[in-house]
């Protein structure tokens, strides 16, 4: 059984986080039947620093306590909280890989958002060079400013340098194009419900579904699918 895990902790002043993890929860039920879902909501960190590098450690940090824990050929996807699922998503598992993850023409070549695998001993240990290299960068911006200026935050810049350093040389990669995989700012403009599986509701976005900023052109139809799935949700529960 393929599992879907994701997590999210909440400050004060984002309690949107529970409301996006409903509308993932929700279309995950509805688009990848017979998958294992979970939409885990953290206890906050201890860490200190900027906002979305503590977000992306800790959450990285637990994904590979969830990896850790996974048994050999389970079928895994990792995925941020601020995504719906629009599309069936389980023929990526006929493709030959031990991670997948998505790319896109970008001066940062990939967004983290979205990464399937196939637990082995191998992707163990990668989880955990990847979360050390990680917390290296969290700890040492001068280490972390080059790799930030390729690869963008933190968990891309990490997975970028191990990328060029080799330490994926042992794994089976695959790509998977953001435009369909993982619908994030650069894809929003070709954003379509027919053919985008997952839509990363993230960064401008996220900030005028939940604090009114302005609603850009280039992710307006994206983002009134995301409205009117958490509205469908919304009449749902109400009417349950």
């Amino acid at each position: 059984m393929p599992r879907l895990e994701a997590c999210y902790f909440v400050k004060p002043d984002q309690a949107y986080w529970r409301r996006m993890a409903r509308v993932l929860e929700h279309t995950a039920a509805e688009h990848c039947a017979g998958w294992q879902v979970r939409v885990e909501e953290l206890a906050a960190p201890e860490l200190e620093g900027s906002r979305s590098f503590v977000a992306n450690t800790h959450k990285l940090d637990h994904f590979c306590a969830l990896v850790e824990a996974a048994e050999d050929g389970t079928e895994l996807l990792l995925i941020d909280a601020d995504t719906m699922i629009l599309q069936p998503l389980g023929d990526v598992w006929a493709q030959d890989f031990d991670l997948a993850y998505t790319v896109r023409k970008h001066t940062f070549p990939f967004n983290l958002g979205v990464v399937f695998m196939r637990v082995s001993e191998p992707v163990r240990v990668f989880m955990r060079v990847w979360r050390d290299e990680n917390r290296r960068f969290f700890f040492d911006d001068k280490a972390h400013r080059p790799a930030r200026q390729r690869y963008g935050g933190i968990n891309q810049a990490s997975f970028g340098h191990l990328l060029e350093t080799g330490a994926l040389a042992g794994l089976r990669l695959h790509t998977l194009p953001c435009e369909e995989w993982n619908c994030e700012d650069t894809s929003w403009p070709r954003f379509d419900p027919r053919t985008t599986r997952i839509l990363h509701a993230k960064s401008a976005m996220r900030q005028a579904l939940f604090r009114a900023y302005p609603v850009r052109p280039e992710f307006a139809k994206a983002m009134h699918w995301y409205r009117a799935a958490e509205a469908s949700i919304n009449t749902m529960t109400r009417t349950a």
